[in-house]
């Protein structure tokens, strides 16, 4: 295990330093356009080891056992929402991409359906209706090209809701989710925020800043994802033993195998989230930390201008480092013990609360905000766990829900104004009186304009539009399906295997029942008074 952790940790490092060459030495001379396009391909591919690493990362708080079905699980649901993406997700998000994008290679997706008139604006998009099936227009090289570099953040955003729903309803639930995820959650979200929606239109419309900034993620990937798990956690809410039940009940000397005491409250100890693949966990984070920085330099989105993708990378790594050191620093110092699981999931956290406002924020608040989400991690893992009673094994709600409203709060106060000059087509030649501002927040950096509260209500309102279009479709589906499978219970017949529990310390406590013995041609001689009567009836010859 660790000889293949070091060649993939060391292949990952080959792959960072290949674009980092080319990169440099396009100062010199401009590179072949084959090169180019092959550079392209290759940081495109990267990108592909977020879900992957996400996978890796989820898998490791299952049992060794319930890891094989768990990681095979996720690569399903994943394929089951880009086909629902394929077939009508990207038309949904990008059918109406040149309204606000000017390329040849997009000219043919140009519907582009809104509600409310064009005396309100014309940028009002709420939904796109071309590219079906990625035919017609949809086939072009620049098409297939936005179609490419989704799929790498679909696939985070379905594995959330996948890991949400892990052993808490049917397997066939869960496939229908990941195609609703596929289908109409994320894309259209993705529509209203990088495709020229109405959320990305606010500055320009409302007068509200530049507009959503999302430019890593932090809503369309991460509060999506977390929106939707958390209304299955509360759909499916389970009802097993409670925490001091199930913990009288662990064999002592097991605590120790899993890093035990975070907090002592009256008296109880409350263990660290169970590890059980703890190599498992920091490789998934390390194949994360590598696929966020490549989609710093995939940004290519229609409403990115100026955007620099060298600070952008810098802000994330340093926001990853920031929570992958206080998480595990907080874990050693309560446990004295430190917990790669807790270390994996606060460089996680890390790379979420970055994503969002990467370009625009200064290093030193990148890294303030990761070294402030990673000690958080631990309180709100406990939070939902204990207090809230969710039961998120996975960690879904604390290490990517919270770490994404922040993330999406941060350039309001923390954007100084250097980079994304006309982001979202506002202020191309000035912005507040300013020539040549970009992106501000509160507190910008020294002869630039404060943009303030406009910048904070783009960011609320889209935390909301959000939140409530993730969270509310996704609770309809989950009762609807909760209902069904209800309904189909009490016909007595069985639907699909029931859940797996998963593991952790409020899963539900079974005790292990008596085996009876095998009857053989043996004949046992024992007193007929002391048989009995059911035992009899099996011993009775022809019986």
């Amino acid at each position: 295990m660790h000889r293949r952790l070091i060649s993939k940790v060391g292949l990952g490092s080959l792959l960072v330093l290949a674009l980092a060459g080319p990169a440099s030495a396009a100062s010199a001379s401009p590179p072949p356009a084959s090169n180019t396009a092959d550079l392209a391909i290759l940081v495109v591919g990267l990108t592909f080891l977020l879900p992957i690493g996400l996978i890796l990362l989820s898998a490791a708080a299952f049992s060794e056992e319930q890891a094989v079905s768990t990681t095979s699980g996720g690569m399903v649901a994943w394929g089951l929402a880009t086909l629902a993406y394929f077939a009508v997700g990207f038309a949904f998000q990008f059918g109406g991409i040149a309204l606000s994008y000017d390329a040849p290679d997009l000219a043919g997706l140009y519907w582009e359906y809104s509600l409310l008139d064009t005396s309100w604006g014309s940028g009002w998009g709420m939904i796109g209706l071309k590219g079906f099936l990625m035919i017609g227009d949809a086939s072009t090289p620049g098409a297939l090209a936005l179609f490419l570099t989704q799929l790498p953040l679909l696939g985070v955003a379905a594995l959330i809701l996948y890991f949400g729903l892990q052993g808490r309803t049917r397997r066939w639930v869960i496939l229908l989710a990941s195609l609703l995820m596929g289908s109409l959650i994320y894309p259209i979200i993705g529509n209203w925020t990088w495709a020229g929606g109405w959320l990305a239109n606010l500055g320009r419309n409302l007068a509200e800043g530049h507009g959503l900034l999302d430019v890593g993620g932090s809503g369309q990937v991460a509060l999506v994802g977390a929106s939707a798990a958390l209304a299955a956690l509360l759909v499916f809410r389970t009802h097993s033993a409670s925490p001091t039940a199930a913990d009288s009940m662990t064999p002592k000397g097991e605590a120790d195998l899993q890093d035990e005491e975070a907090t002592q409250e009256d008296g109880e100890t409350v263990p660290m989230p169970p590890a059980h693949l703890p190599l498992l966990g920091l490789l998934g984070a390390i194949l994360m930390i590598i696929g966020w920085m490549a989609v710093a330099f995939t940004s290519h989105l229609p409403t990115a201008t100026e955007i620099m993708p060298m600070p952008m990378a810098v802000n994330l790594v340093l926001s990853a480092m920031g929570g992958a050191l206080t998480a595990g620093l907080y874990s050693w110092f309560t446990t004295s013990h430190l917990n790669p699981l807790m270390s994996a999931r606060g460089l996680t956290a890390g790379l979420v609360v970055a994503a969002a406002g990467a370009p625009f924020l200064p290093a030193w608040s990148a890294l303030t905000a990761g070294l402030v989400v990673g000690f958080l991690l631990p309180l709100l893992i406990f939070f939902f766990d204990r207090v809230l009673r969710l039961q998120d094994t996975a960690g879904i709600l604390a290490t990517f829900g919270l770490p994404a409203l922040i993330g999406l709060l941060l350039p309001a106060f923390l954007a100084d104004g250097r980079y994304g000059v006309g982001w979202n087509g506002v202020g191309a030649e000035s912005f507040l009186g300013v020539d040549r501002q970009g992106v501000s927040g509160l507190w910008v950096a020294p002869g630039f304009t404060p943009d303030w509260p406009g910048q904070l209500y783009a960011q609320l309102v889209g935390a909301a539009a959000i939140f409530a279009w993730s969270f509310g479709l996704s609770w309809l589906l989950m009762q609807v399906l909760a209902g069904v499978t209800h309904a189909w219970q009490r016909t007595g017949l069985e639907f699909g295997p029931a859940p797996e529990p998963v593991g952790g310390d409020d899963q539900e406590v079974s005790l292990p029942q008596a085996e009876t013995p095998p009857l053989g041609d043996e004949v046992v001689e024992t007193d007929e008074g002391d048989v009995p009567e059911e035992l009899n009836s099996v011993l009775e010859p022809g019986s």
